[in-house]
């Protein structure tokens, strides 16, 4: 059956007047909204469509009060629905008025639209990051492209088109701008403004989570980049000497895949501030972005990045080796660096590669703390010869002590890694020291994947990132920001996480499949199936699904070279349904089937091609090769290794040169074999095909990994059912009506951050934490107040469960009293308590052994997922074997 098709273009009533359809093409143009549109659209003509924009969302909203009133009896469920759509629009109004009285926020609403349209030129266009390419190209293909004048960008032609050619505006899809618009007043001046009446209850903005709901693939990382440009744009310019250092954004997802992935996007995002920062002066030639770099920092924990300078500094040592190993092949032999640990395989800028050739020899950009100078010496971020004023590099930092030692504008960071809080005393510089202000904008990706253990120890670590993100001269507290495509029961898990209320964008429409900003469409772009077969295992069916669908390939290459004018025509119609995706919910899984590609999978499929008459001359390269063009999207490959599997996905279908029966496939996977790492956060608009290989556990992630295929082109995923399990028998049984109206089985979170299990485990890093950080006290300054003061802080949203509050406080009286004990036993030996230390006799608070005497309570999770109970296991002493007794003889 075919999934509704979902659109987030703007839509028009049919008597809309041509001048009218214009004026909304033009606002949502980011030209248009960018300082370069300042004269064409001074401030009145732009408050008039931003007003336009509006009134077309108003007039929406009245339909639906008018809707609403036809039916009385559901007059208790429309009510919040109206309400929600009410409170909206007039926040977005209240924006329109801000930049129509207040000059400081147009501007930097104007700059932030500018970085956004330089963010989106550099992600598009090929002479830039938009295609990955060697040193060589910069002279052989881009001789004429500036990547160091401004103008450059003002006179862009636009965003290739998909079709036809030729180019068109940049644009901002309606609901980018309209939260771009939700979240003006929040992260910059936020006035004191008398609610509207339809708002008498509504919080201040900032005190609210505002939490974008959007289908996949409909812009949310855009959606949320934009505000993020106006926090650090407001911040840097009108924040003051406090304002001028120190992370602005904290900028959190829930898997290391994901962050990396996202993180390439902010980094363009990051260059295009940065970029603009050396350019933008005022009257008095001074910068008013400040004098300090506005950068990214990746801080995702060892197995994806270095922690200290000694491993970045060994890890470039070994990329090292591997390069001049590589000057040693010939010339064209393709080349890998599995070394590369420093997540940027290319400048974020002007997709020159990080490691590449110049001059006939492989050089890096990269120094020993992991600092990419771009290779390209035309590059803004490129290598420069001493007179002109030195290098400038990419402003990206991978390497943990760099930065604790030069916090980043914009923290990239998985939820989990704040577990080392307790540990570095460092990472305290994230937040306010020395005179910095701390973050004023939190953002939390994919919402829905904070659940079960993450999220409730999450929930408990959270009371205390905000109250170390509050700006303590002004009490003014983070303004948060998450986004998720699936969720249910949003208020329960929000209040769980932040203590906070929840505003959903775009506010839902009185029917499931119109909230003005989405709505469903006829038209299809995907297609699922559903296979369930009795008598055969779910592996034998894997087996023969996966060859069916590799040998379709050859079936539709057969029936396309004769109708295409050119074989390369052939290939690019091809392209989209090239690559099959297999999804697993058990990494067990996946290694039995990744056993039986290279053997089974590559017999079935060409005794097809012998059964189907497909063999002859130059057609062996439709499978030869299966084995070496599949790819493993799991936990047990390395990072570094993950996203040259990514970069090698999105590149399309392409053969050699090679006549006759010596035609291979020279780019192209054949197989990806994932798990639920692929449901999030991929966006491969090439990915066509998948099969799930079972039932995803819950609906949230079988709608997630679903859609990461038909993205741009219409694809179909296949569900492999397996009729032994109840649930998924149950699912066939019903998959139409399942996958009509699957948003509505998404099972509700469970989040329980204050029971005594999860008090158990995180409590004591919350203390350390508290005292370390937040009191900014070394462990012999522990008092008993600062820990009255922490639990003061957690049971302030517990006075409806004085049972929890009550065992919250008896917890951390126990930990108080321990750690007075050892404040007092380090004292009678004459010397100071330490957090941690490796001097020997040295008394420490943390990771000491404990015995069933004296419990240690201190031993300390470095990781927010791990969650498992521990055991001390103890060798005991061999006991000397005794004789058995001599019986006597009867």
């Amino acid at each position: 059956m075919d999934v509704p098709g979902v659109s987030n273009q703007l839509r028009l009533p049919p008597d809309a007047s041509p001048a009218r359809y214009q004026d909304l093409r033009e606002v949502l143009m980011l030209r248009t909204l960018s300082h370069w549109g300042a004269e064409q659209y001074p401030a009145p003509r732009l408050v008039a469509l931003l007003t336009a924009f509006l009134d077309e969302y108003e007039r929406w909203t009245t339909q639906q009060r008018l809707d609403a009133t036809r039916h009385p009896a559901d007059e208790s469920c429309y009510t919040p629905l109206l309400q929600a759509q009410g409170q909206a629009l007039a926040r977005m109004r209240h924006a329109v008025t801000l930049l129509e009285s207040n000059e400081a926020v147009r501007e930097a609403f104007r700059r932030a639209n500018t970085a956004m349209l330089m963010q989106m030129i550099v992600s598009d266009d090929p002479a830039y990051a938009g295609e990955t390419k060697s040193h060589a190209d910069f002279a052989a293909r881009f001789a004429a492209t500036s990547y160091t004048d401004l103008e450059a960008f003002r006179q862009h032609p636009g965003r290739r088109k998909r079709e036809g050619g030729g180019h068109e505006p940049f644009s901002y899809r309606p609901f980018q701008l309209a939260f771009l618009l939700l979240s003006l007043n929040s992260v910059t001046v936020n006035e004191v403004r008398e609610p509207a009446e339809s708002e008498q209850k509504s919080l201040s903005d900032r005190e609210l989570v505002d939490l974008i709901w959007f289908p996949t693939g409909g812009g949310k990382t855009e959606a949320y980049l934009a505000v993020t440009a106006l926090s650090i744009i407001w911040r840097r310019w009108h924040g003051g000497p406090r304002g001028q250092q120190g992370v602005a954004v904290l900028m959190r997802y829930t898997l290391r895949l994901l962050t990396t992935q996202q993180s390439e996007r902010a980094s363009r995002l990051l260059c295009a501030l940065e970029f603009l920062r050396t350019h933008w002066r005022n009257d008095a030639g001074q910068r008013v972005l400040g004098r300090e770099p506005l950068t990214l920092g990746l801080w995702v924990g060892q197995a994806t990045t270095p922690n200290t300078r000694a491993e970045a500094g060994q890890a470039y040592q070994e990329l090292l080796q591997e390069v001049q190993l590589a000057n040693h092949l010939p010339a064209g032999t393709p080349r890998k660096f599995y070394k590369n640990v420093f997540q940027l395989a290319a400048c974020p800028w002007c997709g020159c590669e990080s490691i590449s050739r110049v001059d006939g020899l492989y050089q890096t950009g990269f120094d020993a703390r992991g600092q990419l100078t771009c290779l390209n010496r035309r590059c803004h971020f490129g290598q420069r010869d001493a007179a002109d004023q030195g290098s400038c590099p990419v402003p990206v930092h991978v390497v943990d002590e760099e930065l604790y030692a030069t916090p980043p504008t914009l923290l990239f960071a998985t939820v989990d890694k704040f577990a080392m809080l307790p540990h570095k005393e460092q990472a305290g510089r994230f937040f306010s020291q020395n005179g910095v202000a701390p973050p004023g904008l939190i953002i939390q990706d994919e919402l829905h994947l904070l659940s079960g253990p993450l999220g409730s120890l999450t929930g408990l670590f959270e009371r205390l990132v905000l109250a170390l993100c509050t700006d303590r001269l002004g009490q003014r507290p983070p303004k948060i920001i998450a986004s998720t495509a699936t969720t249910r029961n949003t208020s329960a898990q929000v209040r769980a996480l932040y203590d906070r209320s929840v505003a959903v964008f775009p506010p839902a429409g009185i029917r499931y499949d119109d909230s003005f900003f989405a709505y469903n469409t006829p038209a299809s772009q995907r297609r699922h199936v559903g296979v369930m077969a009795t008598g055969k295992t779910n592996l034998d069916m894997q087996l023969q699904l996966t060859s069916l669908l590799l040998l379709a390939r050859s079936e539709a290459w057969r029936a396309l070279r004769p109708a295409s004018p050119t074989e390369d025509a052939a290939l690019t119609a091809l392209d989209p349904y090239w690559t099959l995706v297999l999804y697993y919910n058990s990494l067990r899984d996946v290694g039995k089937m990744y056993n039986k590609i290279s053997s089974e999978v590559f017999g079935l499929v060409q005794a097809g091609h012998q059964h189907r008459g497909l063999e002859g001359p130059g057609r062996q390269w439709l499978y030869y090769g299966l084995m070496s063009r599949t790819r493993e999207l799991t936990s047990r490959v390395e990072s570094n290794k993950i996203k040259d599997a990514l970069h090698e996905l999105g590149e399309p279908l392409k053969l050699n040169d090679a006549p006759g029966d010596q035609r291979r496939v020279a780019a192209g996977v054949d197989l990806v074999l994932a798990s639920n790492m692929l449901s999030v956060g991929i966006d491969i608009s090439r990915l066509n095909l998948m099969v799930l290989c079972g039932q995803p556990r819950n609906s949230a992630e079988y709608i997630q990994a679903s859609s990461r295929v038909a993205r741009n082109t219409t694809g179909v995923v296949f569900s492999l059912l397996d009729a032994n399990r109840t649930r998924e028998k149950s699912i066939f049984e019903q998959y139409t009506s399942f996958n009509q109206a699957y948003y509505k089985f998404v099972e509700p979170l469970s989040l329980t951050p204050f029971t005594p299990q999860t008090l158990d485990r995180m409590l004591n890093s919350l203390l350390v934490t508290w005292v370390r950080h937040h009191k900014g006290k070394e462990a012999t300054g522990f008092t008993w107040e600062m820990a009255t003061e922490l639990t003061e802080l957690l049971t302030a949203s517990l006075d409806a469960d004085p049972a929890l509050a009550a065992n919250l406080e008896q917890r951390a009286a126990i930990l108080a009293h321990d750690w007075l004990d050892r404040l007092q036993a380090a004292h009678a030996i004459g010397k100071p308590l330490k957090y941690k230390g490796k001097k020997h006799n040295t008394p420490l608070l943390t990771k000491e052994p404990g015995s069933a005497a004296q419990p240690n309570f201190w031993n300390l999770p470095t990781s927010m997922r791990d969650v498992d109970t521990e055991t001390t296991l103890g060798i005991l002493a061999p006991v000397p074997a005794v004789a058995p007794p001599v019986m006597p003889t009867l």
